[in-house]
Formats: C-alpha cells, sequence, structure tokens
C-alpha cells in the first residue's frame, strides 16, 4: 500500500500504455489452488496520479496483478539506438515503440519547433517513434522521454535472489512470498 506503480491500460485506443498510480488498498486476495497449480491473486485499488474525473476527484481503479508492474527506477544516460525498442512517454503514459529515426536539432529564438517538445535555442536529440497497433503511427518525441521497454517475469513463489539486495526488485516481494524481478530488455 501507497507504492508508486505503473498500471497497463484495457482501454480502447490505450492498449499496453502503462500509465503512474499509487496502490491505495489490497481489496481481494485469492488463494493459491495447489489442485491447478494456479499462483494466489491478488487485487488492488489504485489511485491515478494524473488522472481525475469530471469533477475533479482522483482515479480509483481496481486492478489485478497483472495489470501491475513497479514504478522504474531512474534512467540516466540512455542513448536510443535505430531499431531500438522502446517505451515513450507520450499523453502521459509509456507507450512501446521502435525508433524509426534519430536527428538533432538546434532551435532558433522564434522558430516553429513543432517535431518535438525543443526548447528554443537549445540542441537536442529527437526520435522518430513507430507505434504498431496505434493510431498515431509515427511521432518525434525528445530523446530523454525514451527508455529500453521495461519487461517484468514471474520468479515464483519462493523469490528471487535479487529479491534481497536489489533495490530495483525488493519492494516486489509481497506478503505472500511472491517475488517478480526487473529485467530490461534492450
Amino acid at each position: 500500500v501507497n507504492e508508486l506503480v505503473q498500471v497497463e491500460s484495457v482501454d480502447a485506443g490505450f492498449e499496453g500504455a502503462w500509465f503512474e498510480a499509487v496502490v491505495h488498498k489490497i481489496v481481494s486476495i485469492a488463494p493459491p489452488d495447489d489442485a491447478t497449480g494456479a499462483e494466489p491473486r491478488i487485487v488492488y485499488d489504485v489511485k491515478y496520479t494524473r488522472f481525475v474525473s469530471a469533477v475533479g476527484a482522483p482515479i480509483i481503479e481496481s486492478v489485478c496483478e497483472a495489470r501491475l508492474r513497479p514504478a522504474p527506477p531512474e534512467l540516466v544516460g540512455y542513448e536510443p539506438a535505430l531499431a531500438d525498442h522502446v517505451e515513450a512517454y507520450w499523453r502521459d503514459g509509456w507507450w512501446e515503440g521502435v525508433v524509426l529515426k534519430i536527428e538533432e536539432e538546434t532551435s532558433a529564438p522564434g522558430e516553429d519547433t513543432s517535431k518535438a517538445h525543443v526548447s528554443r535555442g537549445v540542441t537536442v536529440q529527437k526520435c522518430l517513434v513507430g507505434f504498431p497497433g496505434h493510431a498515431q503511427q509515427e511521432l518525434w518525441l525528445a530523446k530523454d522521454d525514451l527508455r529500453p521497454v521495461l519487461r517484468l517475469r514471474q520468479v515464483g513463489r519462493h523469490g528471487c535472489a535479487c529479491a534481497e539486495s536489489c533495490r530495483q526488485c525488493a519492494w516486489l516481494t509481497s506478503a505472500l512470498s511472491l517475488s517478480l524481478s526487473l529485467s530490461l530488455s534492450l
């Protein structure tokens, strides 16, 4: 509870995008089924950090653990390359895409910088990212809005070696002795 997480969207037009939320409370826990080998299932109420209802109230949604992942650590110094599979920060969420082109741009005072969100008079690296399966097929984004695709791998009921010592994975060990490990796939 009160952990920062990301929630995978299943809403039409937002499928597969990840949005920041805080675990509000545990709603239910279904015990493991030894007959079928099914793992325990946990449902959480999460409160989105950037979304509010029409009346300005925080949006709270019940989601199963399969749609949650830890908020990733700060990534410093990532240099995207052509054909990298990335997550791009756009429309308040992280969307999976592929780097199609990389350019540097220096904007002059008064210049229209419509290809990327670029401060005037500053040189930035921007990337054309393609989003297969989404209406917005290609988008120019600043390099700082990209990170490698994050993949979660369930390790099992007895935990993983890194859950003890890795601060990126440590919080993932739940009260039911489940753990996940965070792996970056470049």
